[in-house]
């Protein structure tokens, strides 16, 4: 069971390296890009599979993360694998 103290913050940072709410925006990130570099789903699918209700919105926070457009990333990994 996790015990929250005046000091979970910073043994959180000690643990994963990043803050609470970095970790809770980066990691459905980081699963996004899996999924699309996969290449097996929709953007649309990927929206909905890491809980963002809009595509527009996860596409505008996607590209914040990486710098790429989601669907970029879904087509890079189809250019390559073919």
């Amino acid at each position: 069971m996790l015990v929250l103290t005046r000091y979970s913050p910073l043994r959180f940072i000690e643990l994963f390296g990043t803050t609470v709410f970095r970790y809770i925006t980066d990691k459905p990130m980081e699963w996004a890009e899996q999924l699309l570099r996969q290449g097996n789903t929709t953007v649309a699918e990927v929206t909905n599979n890491i809980g963002y209700c809009n595509v527009g919105h996860f596409a505008s926070a996607f590209r914040c993360r990486f710098a790429i457009a989601p669907s970029q990333c879904l087509m890079a990994k189809k250019v390559f694998c073919d």
